[in-house]
């Protein structure tokens, strides 16, 4: 059966306990004390979703906010939420999973579903990656917040309406198997690149 991708709201008690390493160190270069002010943010992000309506728009507009306290929150929404390849909303380094058939396997973001848990949330946004019966069962659930991309949310409201879904954006590992686009490549040659 073929594997597909898309973009939920996971239930963590469905992902694999994280073996984080024992020294405090981790990925990326990011502290463990930053990844875990990521996790209090994600908490308020979804506490004022839910209490106050916030949605995706709100928090991307916060982004370039002056107050550091709202730009937190808009830049731990992108490093959450966002999950294009290019654009405004470019985001390479969001949480990557991969279920089994019985959990989700951590394929990136080990330390934020780490900290995520020990923080006590219980879901988090992330790019799933499975058979595609799994994909369509978590489209049927309705695994979707207003904190999602518009895009996503219309993705998911088509499927629970029975229309055929529209495919998410390809990961970035296939379009890495694609090779670049046909303008990326011109501009490369354009500039004297290989």
């Amino acid at each position: 059966m073929a594997w597909i991708s898309d973009f939920f709201e996971v239930d963590l008690e469905k992902v694999e306990s994280p073996q984080l390493p024992r020294d405090g160190s981790s990925t990326k270069g990011y502290s463990r004390q930053r990844i875990n002010s990521w996790s209090r943010a994600l908490g308020e992000i979804k506490t004022r979703s839910v209490e106050r309506g916030e949605n995706y728009g709100t928090f991307a507009r916060m982004r370039s906010s002056s107050d550091p306290n709202e730009r937190l929150l808009g830049e731990t929404h992108h490093k959450f939420y966002d999950h294009a390849d290019s654009g405004p909303s470019a985001n390479r380094d969001h949480v990557k999973l991969n279920w089994d058939g019985q959990c989700y396997r951590i394929e990136n973001g080990l330390h934020r579903v780490g900290s995520a848990k020990d923080y006590g949330l219980r879901t988090m946004p992330a790019q799933i990656s499975a058979e595609e019966a799994h994909i369509e069962r978590c489209r049927a659930e309705g695994h979707v917040t207003p904190l999602l991309s518009p895009a996503d949310r219309e993705r998911h409201a088509a499927a629970r309406e029975g229309q055929p879904a529209k495919p998410a954006s390809p990961s970035t590992r296939d379009r890495a198997q694609r090779g670049p686009s046909p303008s990326a490549q011109q501009r490369r040659t354009e500039r004297g690149w290989r």
